[in-house]
């Protein structure tokens, strides 16, 4: 029995115990059903597969059979070769309508066959009538046009000889080589004949086709409107295999002598573009995705104008999808070809509207819209791009190519980026339109797995083009106030981000001169202006970082909105850096200007105290080196992780005072983990007289630095100098001097070893023209006993930030910036040698005196006493200075004298100041304000006496209104600057205030009342306890005596012998 499937039943089986048959469930018996049903489905496919392949196999037999009877009919009647062509009637059914029914391009035979008809073709003229039968030639004339070009690209290997020869239709000038050439030659002329004008005019009725005007030709009949379709339907695809041969085999390099095969592309094309004005399609591509095809058909040039607009236009049908276009373009690779053809063809795209040449029709802005769309889809592909990074560098990062296409944007008259842009006419609005170029530009610099080609890329936006520029003017400039107030959606983070990456290469590049004589890329009154502070630059740059970093919400870790954001922080966080820096070298704005209106002062301290507490600050360098961003956790409140990035990126929001705070609070929170423990200098000389068994460091006066180097030194690494340090010193007598170190005693010693080791004799600094100070170069400290020494100064001067101490250590400004990691350049050389920088500048604004100078690229330094030629770069001495390079010579000399001449010295100081103070703890502070951590307030202001007196304590019977404190006060207004700085230095062992006022001096600064029975007060001098910052002041009788006995004390500069 057979079921419905076919199949026999299974036979029923009985059971001899007595049980029946188990019955199917119905779950069970709709699974079997649905089963046959999928089972007779696949064998109805396949039957039906099977009954397809067997009617093309018997159709494909057929043909084969017909085509071999047409063939042996036809070599009977016209010979083998097509020998007797000649003297039958080519123009009939039976020549010609055969031939086209059997020929196969692949085939030799029917290939010389066809070159026979296509020679008597020409001679008689194919086209050269009017009768009726017109129609008829003309489908003969595609059908052989299209077997012609076939059989050259499928024999391209066989006709390469012929093919790369300069064209003639002269026969005579041939001396044909084999008959391959002969073949050839004939199918060649036969295309030629098809493709010129004097073919069509008389069968078209038309006056001109290669004339001012390039109109549709008005085709008389059917056949002859569909011929140019009907020809390109694969002629592009045809033409792309004649042509690649040519640049393979390096051919035509010069553009002297025209290929054969490169006339025949170029007539192609010309008559495809003269007969097809209005018809859209993707013909063209397979030609487009030649690999350079202007370089192997430079006929080809005049064409490009039409070749974008035929290919842009069927990219807008497409929606500019990179995935419709891979079933016109094959392979992968042709992509990357067709996006490079088409910006060479974009690099005289802008001209046509300019001209008046009717040939070159009107490229409207949408084009360039609709191809930077295309662009950016097509950077989208990763295979894409794997397959080009695998290959070579992509071309459209080159930097040549950025500027065809950036400039062109540039040059369109009514692409008005200022204004009111046309692109609304082509429903596109200007912002959208910025986005896309900066996408299509940030696409490119991510994918770009080369640094080198990044750079380039860069530079060419920032210098040549003025992306920062363009930028400003068209899109951040009017929507500034949308951006700020959450008005405007959208990618402005992209494009604030690309504005600020060119603008600060554009700084690095220009430096100082670029921002404040040139003006680029913007006008420093567009960065900042005084008569409006809140519509410059500055203004813009501060709002959207602290937009993205406080005000809003950050972004959940890989999404896109989490990279532009990172990106926008370190490119936004850059820029505003180096804002801030030349700020402090050359003022054009006010500091206050920097900071953040909305900084909320009572919880971002708090914030930055818990970010403290939890080490989130501490571990802010790992995130500086991975380049990540930290991301909010469940368990973290959100302002202090704020707190964090903005201290990483964008510090110079926050007001200086404020950022001190942090960094102080930072410190002593490390120092309560180092602990209290006294460092183990062993014991003390004068254990006998007197003193407790604590750990001291004895010093002798006059060798301060030797004795503490050989007691603390960097090669002592059993001594932990982050711990207390008690001193000892021993005065010129060989006796301890009087005084109980409690602070006082080691910030002198500071003071000391700091005094004695910058004194220019010593060697181990040298000082700028201004007196400021910066290891000495390699010739003077290339010993290791020195380079030890410079590391354990920059040691000691960790230790007096890490202690709070303030010293009187003027550092040069290029010197302090190696503190935070970064590298002086061309800007900070005016702080080393402002007469070098000078002369440099000179060659820049004079570039015509350079050739008269014969300067090379290297200089000549003394090194211990003999003059040496150091090259700046590599063969340096024989490379001339020019004109086209003097920018590149003035970065190597800056680069030379502010980093790689003092690159030992300055890393060894680092290294000691770091051991204390690691870098990114100052990593927020520029180098003048790092200046102030380490050596207090700085200016031409006298001591803020005001300040000082709301802050003091009074012990001993003084008051506020004590007459003898009221003279006190009396006499400090009348001391000079530099009086009141010994005053501060008597009474707290430095001379400048502390940079929080004198409410943070710890102890307070107190006045102290000493009298004595048994001693005149009017002999007395006032003395002081420097640890504890205690004035003792006697009660003087008047006021002339309290100054006179104060100036003499704080003048006389005696040791503690005097507390």
């Amino acid at each position: 029995m057979r079921t419905f499937g076919g199949e026999f039943s299974r036979k029923q089986r009985v059971s001899l115990a007595g049980t029946s048959k188990s019955v199917e469930s119905r779950e069970e018996i709709l699974e079997r059903s649905r089963l046959e049903r999928e089972k007779r489905r696949k064998r109805k496919i396949e039957n039906e597969k099977a009954t397809v392949i067997q009617a093309a196999w018997r159709s494909y037999v057929s043909r084969r059979k017909t085509r071999r009877k047409l063939r042996a009919e036809w070599v009977a009647r016209f010979g083998e070769k097509g020998v007797l062509v000649e003297e039958a009637n080519v123009l009939t059914k039976e020549c010609i309508g055969c031939l086209i029914a059997f020929a196969d391009p692949e085939e030799l035979g029917d290939v010389e066959r066809l070159a026979r008809v296509c020679d008597m073709c020409c001679s008689v003229g194919l086209l050269n009538t009017e009768d009726r039968a017109i129609d008829q030639r003309i489908l003969w004339a595609r059908e052989l046009c299209q077997l012609g070009l076939r059989s050259l690209a499928l024999h391209t290997g066989t006709f390469r000889t012929y093919l790369q020869q300069p064209f003639s239709s002269d026969r005579s000038i041939y001396g044909f080589r084999d008959h391959s050439e002969r073949v050839a030659h004939s199918l060649v002329m036969f295309l030629m004949m098809i493709f010129s004008k004097r073919s069509w005019q008389g069968c078209t009725m038309m006056d001109h086709i290669f004339g001012v005007s390039l109109l549709r030709p008005d085709l008389r009949t059917q056949a002859g409107k569909e011929l140019v379709n009907y020809l390109f339907e694969d002629v592009s695809e045809i033409i792309r295999e004649i042509c690649q041969p040519l640049y393979v085999e390096g051919q035509h390099q010069n553009g002297k002598v025209v290929p054969c095969a490169e006339t025949l592309v170029t007539m192609c094309l010309v008559f495809y573009f003269s007969a097809q004005h209005d018809i859209v399609n993707g013909r063209i591509f397979p030609l487009m995705s030649v690999d350079k095809v202007f370089h192997t058909c430079p006929s080809l040039l005049p064409l490009r104008t039409k070749l974008w607009c035929e290919a842009i236009a069927y990219i807008d049908t497409l929606n500019c999808n990179s995935d419709n276009l891979k079933s016109y373009i094959k392979p992968k690779e042709s992509m990357e070809y067709l996006l490079t053809n088409l910006i060479e063809c974009l690099e005289v795209v802008p001209n046509s509207e300019k001209s008046h040449d009717t040939l070159k029709p009107n490229v409207s802005n949408r084009s360039l819209v609709v191809f930077m769309a295309l662009v950016e889809s097509i950077l989208k592909d990763e295979a894409y791009w794997n397959i080009s990074a695998e290959r070579f560098v992509h071309p459209l990062a080159e930097a040549d190519t950025v500027i065809v296409l950036m400039n062109s944007l540039q040059s369109l008259d009514d692409m008005d980026l200022t204004g009111s842009s046309k692109i609304r006419d082509v429903s596109q609005e200007r912002s959208d339109f910025v986005s896309i170029v900066c996408s299509f530009i940030t696409r490119l610099l991510s994918y770009s797995n080369d640094p080198v080609v990044q750079t380039k890329l860069i530079l060419t936006l920032a210098i040549k083009v003025n992306m920062a520029g363009l930028l400003w003017q068209s899109y951040l400039r009017d929507n500034a106030g949308a951006i700020i107030s959450d008005g405007l959606k959208g990618k402005w983070m992209i494009i604030m981000s690309l504005f600020c990456e060119t603008f600060a290469t554009a700084l690095h590049v220009f430096g100082d001169e670029g921002l404040y004589v040139r003006g680029f890329p913007l006008p420093l009154e567009t960065v900042y202006d005084n008569s409006s502070p809140k519509e410059g630059v500055l203004h813009l740059l501060k709002e959207c970082l602290w937009k993205i970093v406080w005000k809003e919400k950050r972004p959940h870790r890989g999404s896109s909105t989490a990279e532009q954001r990172t990106k926008l922080l370190k490119s936004g966080g850059k820029l505003l850096t180096l804002l801030h820096d030349r700020n402090g070298r050359r003022r054009f704005a006010p500091q206050e200007a920097f900071y953040s209106d909305h900084i909320p002062k009572e919880s971002f301290y708090s914030a930055a105290v818990a970010s403290i507490e939890r080490h989130e600050i501490e571990k802010m360098h790992q995130a500086i080196s991975s380049g990540d961003v930290a991301s909010d956790s469940e368990d973290e409140p959100q302002s202090s992780s704020k707190v964090v990035d903005i201290l990483q990126y964008a510090y110079p929001l926050i007001p200086f005072l404020e950022r001190v705070k942090i960094f102080q609070s930072i410190v002593q929170a490390e120092r309560r983990n180092v602990g209290p423990d006294v460092s183990n200098f062993g014991p003390s000389l004068f254990f006998n007289h007197g003193m407790s068994q604590e750990r001291f460091l004895t010093v002798h006066r006059g060798h301060v630095l030797e004795d503490a180097y050989h007691a603390m030194g960097p090669h002592k690494s059993n001594v932990d100098v982050r711990k207390r340090v008690r001193i000892a010193f021993i005065n010129e007598f060989g006796e301890q001097e009087a005084g109980i170190d409690g602070g006082g005693v080691f910030k002198e010693f500071l003071e000391s070893v700091i005094k004695e080791s910058t004194s220019l004799d010593v060697g181990l600094f040298k000082s700028t023209m201004d007196n400021k100070l910066y290891p000495s170069p390699m010739e003077s400290s290339s010993t290791t006993d020195h380079l030890k020494k410079i590391e354990f100064v920059g040691l000691m001067v960790g230790k007096a930030v890490w202690e709070g101490i303030l010293l009187e250590l003027p550092l040069a400004p290029f010197f302090l910036k190696k503190f935070r990691g970064a590298q002086p350049d061309v800007d900070d050389l005016p702080s080393l040698d402002p007469e070098m920088a000078k002369n440099l500048q000179y060659l820049i604004e004079n570039p015509t005196s350079i050739s008269e100078l014969g300067l090379t690229f290297s200089i000549t330094e003394t090194i211990q006493g003999t003059p040496r030629d150091i090259e700046l770069v590599p063969g340096g001495s024989s490379i001339a200075v020019t004109t086209a390079n003097v920018a590149h010579f003035l970065h190597r000399v800056a680069n030379f004298k502010l980093n790689e001449q003092i690159k030992a010295p300055c890393d060894y100081f680092l290294r000691g100041f770091h051991a204390i103070i690691p870098k990114e703890w100052v990593a927020s502070f520029n180098d003048s304000e790092l200046q102030m951590l380490i050596g207090g307030v700085e200016g031409d202001m006298k001591l803020d006496l005001t300040d000082l007196e709301n802050n003091v304590v009074y012990s001993g019977g003084y008051t506020n209104e004590h007459p003898v404190i009221k003279n006190f006060w009396r006499a400090l207004h009348s001391m000079s600057k530099s009086q009141l700085s010994d005053f501060l230095r008597f009474v707290t062992s430095c001379p400048r205030p502390p940079i929080l006022g004198f409410s943070s001096l710890e102890p307070p600064l107190t006045i102290q009342m000493v009298a004595h029975e048994d001693t005149n007060t009017a002999e007395r001098l006032p003395t002081a306890a420097t640890c504890i910052n205690l004035l003792k002041l006697p009660p003087y009788d008047s006021a002339d005596v309290l100054l006179t006995k104060l100036l003499y004390a704080i003048e006389s500069h005696a040791g503690f012998d005097l507390s």
